[in-house]
């Protein structure tokens, strides 16, 4: 049976207030003009009301009894108290990170379409989170949160973009410095996950044709040079758009030493800042004709890939992605993305018999424990196969118009 508490007390001759509290559970009350749950404990000497996070009552006896067993093995010395960070509200949080542009692991900066999309996922975290503590956070409240976004979704099911706002609160939450995070061990809602193996050229002779579809029209020309440098090296687009034409030494992305190795810039903490050239004949030979193309279209740009509009400027990262959506809808072709071409690469070197350590260096990976799973595995009917090439099996490279 459970124990009510009025409003207050009535006085002589006054009606009997309404009631305010229930006590449904040991040590729970149900506030009933809201519904929520509180615990009523003794702190600090006398009883009071606390919220609990939970909205039904099992999950509110869950949550008191982590609370009092918390209490407990901070009193006998076994646990200690929340940190300072553990205490700040998630809306501060996110307000910090946005001012610092949303930087990726190890501080690098995050700029382009990457901060804008970033941003976004901000604003739409906020309302639902924002007046949360650290501490409260739980992955029952990442289940409610995408239940509340999939009620919200203005344009599909919403799957894909809740887990791709989880990721920035988790990542505004480590930089703030919560460790570990509390959004660990959480579930995906994406019913389906792209890789980019399936998003990559089908053979050397598609991705020629691409590369020619694109350098035909003076308006995507750059973007055919950059598509053929993206698949012949399997470097990301922001490293690709950020070598420079103009430069002298090695700190320098674009930087060519001896005809051996092209320095680069790795993003997302990637090692081996250099692409190995002595071996790679068919790269030197684009290489050398996009230069010949440079210096008759933009001798003004320092930019290997400039802005058609303003050449002081390079290529926007996200403008060959998008001509690959227009170029899919006209050609009626599968799938092709910017950082398919990374897969493409993968795809050609592993077919050469390259290990897949070697290859992982070769693209900047640390490691090579995602290379499975991430590229696939290596096709059965390649072992002991005939070499495949980066070079097409029918007609000229792409580049040949440009070669003297």
């Amino acid at each position: 049976m459970s124990t009510q508490i009025p409003a207050q007390k009535p006085s002589v001759g006054q009606k009997k207030a309404s009631v305010t509290w229930n006590r449904v559970a040991p040590g729970i009350y149900r506030h009933e003009p809201t519904g929520a749950y509180y615990e009523r404990s003794k702190i600090n000497g006398s009883y009071t009301f606390r919220k609990l996070e939970a909205h039904r009552l099992g999950p509110a006896k869950e949550e008191l009894a982590a609370k009092r067993t918390k209490r407990i093995r901070v009193a006998l010395g076994i646990e200690q108290e929340d940190s300072e960070i553990m205490k700040r509200r998630v809306g501060e949080i996110l307000d910090a990170y946005e001012k610092d542009d949303c930087p990726y692991r190890g501080l690098r900066p995050r700029s382009g379409r990457s901060l804008l999309q970033t941003k976004a996922f901000i604003r739409m975290l906020r309302p639902w989170w924002e007046s949360y503590v650290v501490s409260q956070i739980s992955l029952d409240h990442v289940r409610r949160y995408a239940r509340w976004r999939f009620e919200h979704a203005k344009r599909g099911t919403g799957r894909r973009a809740v887990d791709l706002e989880l990721v920035t609160l988790d990542n505004a939450l480590k930089f703030a410095g919560v460790s570990p995070s509390p959004l660990e061990g959480r579930e995906k809602f994406s019913k389906t996950q792209i890789h980019s193996r399936d998003c990559a050229p089908k053979d050397c002779d598609q991705f020629h044709d691409l590369a020619k579809e694109l350098l035909s029209d003076r308006r995507s020309e750059v973007l055919g040079w950059q598509f053929l440098f993206e698949g012949l090296t399997g470097c990301r687009t922001n490293e690709i758009c950020q070598l420079r034409i103009d430069a002298k030494s090695r700190d320098v992305s674009g930087f060519i030493e001896e005809d051996r190795w092209l320095w680069l810039k790795r993003s997302k903490g990637g090692v081996n800042p250099f692409v190995v050239l002595s071996d790679r004949p068919e790269l030197l030979e684009c290489i050398k004709a996009h230069r010949n193309w440079h210096e008759e279209r933009y001798p003004d740009s320092p930019w290997y890939f400039p802005n058609r509009d303003d050449h002081s400027k390079h290529v926007d990262f996200a403008s060959l992605s998008h001509r690959l959506v227009f170029l899919r809808k006209t050609l009626n072709l599968h799938r092709i993305t910017s950082h398919g071409l990374r897969a493409f690469y993968v795809t050609v070197r592993r077919s050469q018999g390259i290990a897949d350590g070697q290859i992982a260096a070769e693209i900047g990976d640390k490691t090579v424990s995602l290379m499975e799973t991430t590229y696939g595995a290596v096709p059965a009917s390649w072992r002991g196969g005939q070499t495949e090439s980066f070079l097409p099996k029918t007609g000229d490279p792409a580049w040949i118009a440009w070669l003297k």
